[in-house]
């Protein structure tokens, strides 16, 4: 594992791959990939004559483990209604009577409204962590978008679910 200087700060670069079509690194945070990058950038130009590219796309993926105060299963009009409904027909196939609960909020980009040439789709999920109890509202989340973006969105939906928030 190799550590770039970012901002006087030593950062792990977790996995750095070289692909035909581009290069990828997994990082603590996107920002730490992308200086990374930028530097890896830099240095092949500098050192082996590499053209400088104008046009980098990037595609950015974040994962991070939350611990929301309030349920995202707050966000979803009518859940009370709907978890009863639900429970009242599972029921029959469990030995034993236990009530479902919010397990998963995920979106993500019809694949057939891509532009031409986009490799990946869109994705955000916030789903519960296996083998840890329901009370503790442990989700992990991940999505298609910088670490920072990806962190703002996630407590606006904290915000949401505490009702704190004006949804503008």
């Amino acid at each position: 594992m190799r550590s770039a200087l970012v901002v006087s700060r030593s950062v792990l670069i977790n996995e750095f791959f070289i692909y035909t079509d581009g290069i990828a690194a997994v990082s603590e945070t996107t920002d730490f990939a992308d200086a990374f990058l930028e530097d890896v950038f830099g240095w092949v130009v500098e050192k082996f004559d590499f053209r400088k590219v104008y046009n980098q796309r990037r595609l950015y993926a974040s994962s991070i483990v939350v611990e929301f105060e309030h349920s995202p299963a707050r966000l979803i009009a009518g859940y009370e209604k709907l978890i009863k409904l639900i429970n009242a027909s599972t029921d029959t196939v469990m030995q034993k009577s236990a009530s479902l609960k919010f397990a998963r909020l995920g979106f993500e980009m019809d694949p057939k409204e891509l532009s031409d040439g986009q490799a990946a789709v869109p994705k955000f999920l916030v789903e519960r962590r296996g083998g840890v109890a329901f009370s503790r509202e442990r989700y992990f989340c991940a999505a298609t978008m910088q670490t920072k973006h990806f962190i703002t969105a996630l407590t606006e939906i904290e915000k949401l679910a505490a009702g704190l928030s004006d949804g503008s």
